[in-house]
């Protein structure tokens, strides 16, 4: 007996490390089509990321599977997120056959949207072009998207995200995410150092697989028990009072006094501006010093922005 296939309106495909404007522009169209037939959209991605597996140094993400999947489904109004197993057998297949065994043989479709970019099959033998003749002998439209540039006119992609945090331009960076760069992690114990000298920080160790963004002082909004808060934080290993420190450490401080037991509560961190490196000071007064001066300029930064600045602004 032939197996039924799942009905849905249209189906995305593409790695959408990050989600950025670029990757928004397929998102949006996607919704438009949902809201218009009143059938749910489904999104086809890879784990690992194809790069992973084929050259075995995968570039470090944007987004976690859990991050992406999140911003997917809450804020970008995609019903359902499939992440196809990235393997041997996959990436040997032509590109007729992975539409056969991936797409056709288990959905019946109206509409497949990819971007521009979009390979598929052994060595990326398969292009857009291709995969829109394919749809079509199925009965499908494929839409191919265009892609969308920067305010200097480059292309966004993930790959220059990345490289734009490293670098220490943020703001290029999130104009391009459409929100803020963020890490979230569970709060961990540190030396309360930073109590002691009245900066208490809240720790995350560093995400492990995630982009690293030039480390240095931020200016952040930090979100848990579903509230916002001011802060500045560090990435780096403090120089200044553990110059043996070998892991990497997010730290935060609040600007706001609270009393709330943080310590194995997930945390999650938005970087709105780069404030300065990281640095070792002569002394601790020097240290405290400089961040007041870092608090001043992250609240007067944060102070002028309208509410959420930090989030999407998109279909919710």
């Amino acid at each position: 007996m032939e197996q039924k296939k799942e009905q849905i309106a249209t189906l995305i495909i593409g790695n959408f490390d990050g989600i950025h404007l670029g990757h928004q522009e397929l998102l949006k169209q996607a919704w438009q089509l949902k809201i218009k037939n009143g059938v749910k959209s489904v999104l086809l991605t890879f784990d690992p990321h194809p790069a992973d597996f084929l050259a075995k140094a995968a570039p470090p993400l944007l987004t976690t599977k859990e991050e992406k999947t999140l911003l997917l489904k809450y804020w970008f109004g995609v019903t359902e997120v499939i992440f196809l197993p990235f393997n041997a057998k996959m990436a040997n297949l032509t590109p007729e056959e992975f539409v056969d065994q991936y797409i056709f043989q288990y959905y019946s479709l109206k509409n497949i949207i990819v971007g521009f970019n979009f390979r598929f099959g052994k060595d990326g033998s398969g292009d857009a072009k291709l995969l829109s003749q394919i749809a079509a002998s199925h009965g499908a439209n494929c839409t191919i998207v265009t892609p969308v540039e920067d305010n200097k006119g480059n292309i966004i992609s993930s790959t220059s995200i990345r490289k734009s945090l490293q670098d220490g331009n943020l703001d290029q960076a999130n104009s391009m995410l459409g929100y803020w760069y963020n890490i979230c992690g569970k709060v961990i114990h540190g030396n309360e150092f930073g109590r002691t000298i009245g900066f208490p920080t809240a720790n995350i160790a560093f995400p492990e697989g995630k982009v690293v963004p030039k480390y240095g002082v931020y200016a952040v909004v930090c979100s848990f028990f579903g509230q916002a808060w001011t802060g500045v934080a560090n990435i780096g290993y403090r120089p200044t009072i553990d110059e043996n420190r070998k892991a990497l450490l997010l730290e935060t401080n609040v600007l706001t006094d609270i009393d709330l037991p943080l310590y194995n509560e997930q945390m999650r961190v938005f970087l709105g501006k780069y404030i300065r490196p990281e640095q070792k000071f002569d002394s601790i007064q020097q240290l405290k010093e400089q961040i007041a001066k870092d608090k001043a300029v992250a609240e007067k930064f944060i102070d002028e922005l309208p509410d959420n600045s930090h989030l999407p602004r998109f279909f919710k």
